[in-house]
């Protein structure tokens, strides 16, 4: 069996519901194979690495293990047991489907048929019994990034998503498909990347978070442990696309004057919750909270799985006269015990130039 991905955009399936309601909208369902039953892999599947397109130390390595990989094993713990991206090869920039080796490499944009990343996969017989994946191979378009990219302006450059796609690709190779609603899955982030990632520790904006069907599709799949997980994101969905909630450039404004903004709050674990803080702030530095001035808190109630876009009419602080971003950030007080934190924070694609 083949299965091809589609170019891949980041989406966000948003339900606008007033803040503090619970956001338990439907998800839109998760594919996958059946075969006497969901085809997965039956032992750990190990996803080797293209030394040549994807060298050690090079960003799209960092991405693949300790990125896309942990963002599925923090909403799945189940899958640690059926996948690990350990492991490397070397066939001169090359990836060979059906030969019994699962590989990952970054190949032209034209070898894949113009898409961002394309997963080839094959199972066993399944004439009997269920069915289990022999062999996948994982392809990603080797013009794109993959260093941390701003989620607020995904939209505007599709180059950036590398991370994104790795993640998405994953999801394919442990046995996901393409939903009959949007055919994408989602991958959250947050600030830009600060200080790099090691041992599985994410870091602050990495973007290899499921949105919540594909979480759910994982932990079906590769059934464990429940886990807790809010994210916040500053995409929606408007008229069937994907883009930045707020206007993406700078609103020249003075202090008192009032201006709106949207967000996203999302849980893509198994536990939801009564209460959580929100809140808005407004700092000069777009990848800090360090210094910045609250200008809104609210709470809220989130069902496991469930999300909502809300919009909040804000008024300007007292602030000196400068550039200004606008962050937004769920679990305020860091009262909920979560498997990644790094995804709680995140920017509006617009800014506030107070001059008066």
């Amino acid at each position: 069996m083949k299965t091809n991905s589609n170019r891949l955009l980041p989406t966000l399936l948003a339900a606008a519901l007033t803040y503090g309601a619970a956001g338990e909208s439907t998800v839109h369902a998760f594919g996958y194979t059946d075969c006497h039953g969901a085809v997965t892999w039956h032992h750990l599947a190990h996803l080797l690495r293209d030394t040549c397109s994807a060298p050690n130390g090079s960003n799209q390595a960092i991405a693949l293990v300790n990125g896309a990989q942990w963002g599925w094993f923090n909403v799945a713990p189940g899958t640690a047991a059926r996948f690990e991206a350990g492991g490397t090869y070397s066939a001169g920039c090359t990836i060979t489907n059906n030969n019994g080796q699962n590989e990952f490499a970054l190949v032209s944009r034209s070898a894949i048929s113009g898409l961002n990343g394309l997963t080839w996969t094959k199972h066993s017989s399944c004439i009997f019994s269920a069915a289990e994946w022999v062999e996948g191979d994982v392809m990603l378009a080797n013009d794109m990034t993959f260093t941390n990219e701003d989620e607020s302006f995904w939209n505007w450059s599709n180059g950036q998503q590398g991370e994104v796609v790795i993640a998405h690709e994953l999801g394919h190779f442990i046995g996901l498909n393409h939903t009959e609603s949007f055919d994408i899955m989602r991958a959250a982030t947050a600030y830009p990347l600060v200080g790099g990632v090691s041992g599985g520790l994410t870091g602050v904006g990495w973007s290899g978070v499921p949105f919540m069907d594909d979480a759910a599709g994982a932990r079906f799949l590769y059934p464990g442990s429940g886990v807790t997980n809010l994210f916040v994101s500053a995409q929606g969905l408007f008229g069937g696309n994907i883009q930045a909630n707020d206007f993406a450039g700078t609103i020249n404004i003075c202090r008192g004057n009032t201006f709106s903004v949207t967000y996203t709050v999302g849980d893509n674990g198994t536990t939801g919750t009564s209460s959580t803080g929100f809140r808005v702030l407004l700092n000069q530095d777009p990848g800090s909270l360090s210094g910045a001035t609250n200008i809104y808190t609210a709470n809220a109630a989130i069902g496991a799985g469930g999300w909502f876009t809300a919009t909040t009419v804000m008024t300007v602080p007292s602030l000196p006269n400068g550039i200004y971003w606008i962050h937004y950030e769920i679990d305020s007080g860091h009262n909920i015990t979560e498997v990644l934190e790094s995804d709680n924070n995140v920017h509006s694609a617009m800014t506030l130039n107070i001059n008066c």
